[in-house]
């Protein structure tokens, strides 16, 4: 014969409360991606928009000029 497990009482949450407190919890990388999410949309669409700034920024640099590449030459 199987053991029965016994039954425990149903406390109910109140979701609201649990949420507030994981908010409260949450670090500064969290609080970021949620705000992010927010106003951007996705963290994709963040994470592209850093990969196109970092870009940007090596090109007002000077870092991705045309001039320190070399050109192909052809066989």
């Amino acid at each position: 014969m199987k053991k029965e497990t016994p039954m425990m009482q149903y406390t109910p949450r109140n979701v609201n409360r649990v949420h507030e407190a994981e908010i409260a919890a949450a670090g500064f990388n969290t609080q970021t991606a949620v705000w992010l999410t927010e106003h951007v949309g996705t963290m994709w669409t963040a994470y592209a928009f850093a990969v196109l700034a970092i870009i940007g920024l090596f090109a007002i640099l000077g870092l991705l000029s045309s001039k320190r590449m070399r050109p192909l030459r052809r066989p």
